[in-house]
């Protein structure tokens, strides 16, 4: 991937990273489906997010109590989640 496109990619992750309210709602919807899931199954549900990004909504889902298992082909990015998984 060109570097120019790696920093749009980076602008556009911090533009949505910085949306509470947008944050918030999803942090809810996937919450809320995580423990359905929990539930029905009576163990903790695997989810599995692909594209991950900045790996916050699958950060989301493993504080709910899931199991996550987070994709992204692209090495820059990956590595980007990597870090912030570690933090």
């Amino acid at each position: 991937m060109h570097p120019g496109q790696v920093r749009a990619k980076y602008r556009m992750m911090a533009a949505m990273l910085r949306d509470g309210a947008r944050n918030a709602c999803f942090a809810r919807a996937i919450e809320r489906r995580v423990r359905e899931q929990q539930q029905r199954l009576g163990r903790p549900p695997l989810v599995l997010d692909i594209g991950t990004g900045s790996g916050f909504l699958g950060m989301i889902a493993a504080r709910a109590g899931a199991q996550v298992v987070a994709c992204e082909m692209n090495e820059p990015i990956a590595a980007l989640a990597r870090q912030v998984v570690a933090h």
